[in-house]
């Protein structure tokens, strides 16, 4: 059984990326995939046959101490990222499996590459909403 895991910024506890987290979860889960979510920088990528890297502007230019544990070679899945600045350090990329971002202009920053990039919608859109039960206090 291959080994799969999830990396996503579960760090920052940015909302966003949260949401992304949480829709690669279910999805997972639906077609009952086991995983492992991965923590940047303390789980070793190593031990997995692929993983789903997605969310957020986790493509930037080398040399960012966090971000740099999203550059993972291999035959891994680029999950509709976005680019920060402008990177031209990215073949490694081209050893995915495939790659997706959130918009064209990231699509055209990777014009470079000699990979097919997709542009697809971020899958947090697929979260439902949590029903809540609120009741609202006058003053």
């Amino acid at each position: 059984m291959k080994k799969i895991g999830i990396l996503y910024d579960n760090i920052s506890q940015n909302t966003g990326d949260l949401a992304v987290g949480l829709s690669i979860k279910k999805i997972l889960r639906k077609i009952k995939v086991h995983y492992t979510e991965l923590i940047p920088g303390k789980s070793n990528p190593d031990e997995y046959d692929r993983i789903i890297i997605g969310g957020g502007l986790l493509l930037r230019k080398k040399g960012d101490f966090f971000y740099d544990k999203f550059r993972i070679r291999g035959s891994h899945i680029l999950n509709c990222v976005g680019i920060y600045d402008h990177p031209h350090d990215l073949n490694y990329l081209e050893k995915y499996t495939y790659l997706s971002v959130r918009s064209t202009y990231d699509a055209k920053q990777l014009d470079y590459l000699k990979k097919q990039v997709s542009v697809v919608p971020c899958t947090s859109l697929l979260l439902k909403d949590l029903p809540v039960n609120l009741k609202i206090k006058h003053p």
